[in-house]
């Protein structure tokens, strides 16, 4: 029983010695650390694919590039027009997103929520934010900081970020 436990331990350590010495940087036979780029500067082969999918990131890489003053500040005013783009797109997307959300137009196969998703309610129907009397119930005893369009309160933590 001792020798088969000798043995094990043996074998383990031999197949550890192997896989140090097969997947160490720089070992013969090892993949691990060698990327075969033509310049030899790495990762530029996978940054130029990236700025050709990517305007931001054919804008970005302009302005790490740009040597000269006069071209550097023509490469952050491009960055910041594709940066002012990019962050337009988001917020109109959003915006979309929110509208399809209340009338119920999801799209890519998605049903209407039921009963109003985009205003909640208790069981019977009445607006979270109206009680008996018609006032406004505040959350957690929040107050308020302002009423969106449909009239339902926006707390000051819940306020969106421009």
């Amino acid at each position: 029983m001792e020798i088969v436990i000798v043995i094990l331990l043996l074998l383990i350590i031999a197949g550890l010695a192997f896989a140090w010495m097969k997947f160490r940087p720089g070992a013969p036979g090892s993949t691990r650390g060698v990327h075969n780029h033509a310049d030899g500067i790495r990762g530029q082969r996978r940054s130029a694919v990236a700025a050709r999918e990517d305007p931001m990131a054919e804008a970005v890489e302009r302005h790490s590039m740009a040597t000269d003053p006069h071209e550097a500040a023509e490469a952050e005013l491009r960055l910041q027009a594709q940066a002012n783009r990019v962050a337009s797109d988001l917020h109109a997307r959003q915006a979309s997103a929110l509208e399809s959300e209340a009338h119920g137009t999801l799209g890519r196969g998605h049903t209407a929520p039921v009963n109003g998703y985009a205003q909640p309610a208790y069981g019977d129907g009445r607006p979270l934010h109206e009680d008996e009397q018609g006032r406004p119930v505040h959350e957690d005893g929040r107050q308020p900081a302002y009423t969106d369009e449909n009239g339902r309160p926006v707390y000051e933590d819940d306020r969106p970020r421009y």
